[in-house]
């Protein structure tokens, strides 16, 4: 419950921009979820925040930074476990895994949003 109000505390102070607003909204939406002994899921929480975002301003759909963001995110949670399954057989990436796994998230964090990029 702190981390709750920390997170609505840190959003205040930060500034309310749709990408502030999706991380709170998922990371309350997990936080609760492990309070109700519940198993969160990304997906849920990926469109639930969205909703929320554009009922509380609608035109903010034409924000660059929310698109990118969400397609950002969206792109971490698709690619991550297509990207671990691949690169676990190659012997090489699994002595340095850290460092694989991070270039993996970053790959797809750019993937899905590469048309708004260029």
């Amino acid at each position: 419950v702190l981390s709750i109000f920390i997170l609505i505390t840190f959003t205040g102070l930060v500034g309310i921009s749709p990408s502030v607003l999706r991380a709170s909204i998922m990371a309350i939406m997990i936080l609760v979820s492990k309070i109700l002994l519940e198993k969160a899921d990304i997906y849920t929480s990926l469109a639930f925040s969205l909703i929320l975002i554009l009922i509380y301003n609608p035109y903010s759909v034409w924000d660059i930074g929310l698109q990118l963001s969400y397609l950002a995110t969206l792109g971490i949670v698709l690619f991550h476990n297509v990207f671990l399954k691949i690169f676990s057989k190659v012997p090489v990436l699994m002595l340095y895994a850290a460092m694989a796994e991070a270039m993996m998230v970053a790959f797809g964090a750019s993937l899905t949003p590469f048309k708004i990029l260029l």
